[in-house]
């Protein structure tokens, strides 16, 4: 299920790269300054206003999102205000959370995120079962979204990434490995060498990449958003360390036991 997840993951961040990014797919949306791959985001990323606001509808301009039937007249009548689009396809609101899970903005974001799930997610599947890790992967990041959306139900910036998901599933690999160490590569120049590395600190790692889209932000808009998503991430990190602890009882034992002296029965 890890691979297959990795795998998702991948295979939507490349078909992302196939959309234009200098060509609208409609004329409305052209005269708008909506790119291709910005509409596809938007439509099938997790609005937190529509998912507070059930059946409500976006449209968008070449520097915002506006959400809401007035919010929307307002702005297309709006003096010296910039063309709007208002013919973004609409999925159903429920949908939005799941297929949000799988875009990510730039390459960055998909390599942490696979290389992370790869390394902490397959545990956990071999802890959980193949199907209840995919349920608990999934709730994961339905609640990081809802984490979010509770805490800026109006706001009108998608939501995406596997980010809020994978927050779970390290939360709940600390809970049951958390002197658990990670064997790494190192590659230098001429030279590579394998190193154990913490768990734990991998974890710190993660949370710190979580700011570095936002560090060039610090003064817009922008790094309030990450700000919002960053707690949701703590927030569901913390629930996946408690439903860990409930759910894995006896994790998985990863030094062999110690084998008897040769010529000695071992006790079982």
């Amino acid at each position: 299920m890890t691979i297959a997840l990795v795998a998702l993951n991948l295979l939507v961040f490349f078909w992302q790269l196939t959309l234009s990014e200098g060509r609208a797919s409609t004329l409305e949306l052209a005269r708008a300054g909506v790119s291709e791959r910005d509409a596809f985001t938007i439509e099938r990323g997790a609005i937190p206003y529509r998912l507070s606001h059930p059946g409500s509808r976006c449209g968008t301009t070449s520097d915002s999102i506006v959400c809401g039937s007035e919010a929307i007249q307002d702005a297309a009548v709006a003096p010296n205000a910039p063309p709007l689009a208002r013919d973004l396809d609409a999925p159903a609101w429920w949908t939005t959370p799941f297929t949000s899970m799988f875009l990510h903005a730039d390459l960055l974001g998909v390599a942490v995120s696979v290389i992370f799930l790869l390394v902490f997610g397959r545990t956990i599947e071999a802890s959980l079962g193949r199907w209840r890790f995919a349920l608990f992967y999934f709730a994961a990041g339905l609640v990081a979204i809802a984490v979010q959306t509770a805490l800026d139900p109006d706001g009108t910036g998608p939501i995406i990434g596997a980010s809020g998901a994978i927050a779970g599933v390290l939360g709940a690999y600390v809970a049951c490995y958390p002197r658990a160490k990670v064997i790494g590569i190192v590659l230098l120049p001429l030279f590579g060498t394998l190193v154990e590395i913490a768990a734990a600190l991998l974890v710190m790692v993660w949370f710190a990449l979580q700011v570095v889209p936002h560090l060039g932000t610090l003064a817009t808009p922008d790094a309030a958003i990450g700000g919002l998503a960053y707690l949701a991430y703590v927030a569901t990190f913390a629930l996946g360390y408690g439903a860990g602890r409930l759910l894995i009882r006896r994790p998985i034992q990863f030094e062999p036991a110690a084998s008897a002296p040769r010529g000695e029965p071992a006790h079982g």
